[in-house]
């Protein structure tokens, strides 16, 4: 019974690490799109074609540091085959979790021509204790 109590006091003296686990679950990418964490890119979903309904999840923990963070999401319209092609539809859709907890969402749609280029960008701020 000795050790038992021993057992929880050490729980209870030890710092409980709670970093928050953070991810990006992408639902709708027409036709690719990037996501950088603090200016470096660490996704890139290469081109889809089409507007299928997904479900892509990026773990943005590792790529976290303590402090603020920047995340930010970039969407390029066109074709794997050529990126400026009359494409004159696009839509985005993600939702940034925190423990699973929904923490922020996006969803954009446009049908305004624009083709072989960034037509979407948004950031999304992130502070770990």
């Amino acid at each position: 019974m000795k050790s038992i109590g021993s057992f929880w006091l050490i729980y209870l003296l030890l710092p409980i690490n709670q970093n928050p686990d953070y991810y990006i679950t992408f639902s709708k990418i027409d036709n690719r799109v990037y996501a950088f964490v603090n200016d470096e890119l660490v996704f890139d979903s290469k081109f889809i074609d089409g507007n299928p309904e997904l479900n892509l999840s990026l773990d943005l923990s590792p790529f976290l540091k303590k402090g603020d963070n920047l995340l930010k999401v970039q969407l390029e319209n066109g074709s794997n085959l050529n990126a400026f092609i009359d494409d004159t539809h696009w839509t985005i859709r993600y939702e940034i979790f925190e423990n699973g907890e929904s923490y922020d969402y996006a969803y954009e749609s446009s049908k305004n021509g624009q083709a072989g280029l960034i037509v979407y960008e948004k950031e999304h701020n992130i502070y770990l204790k």
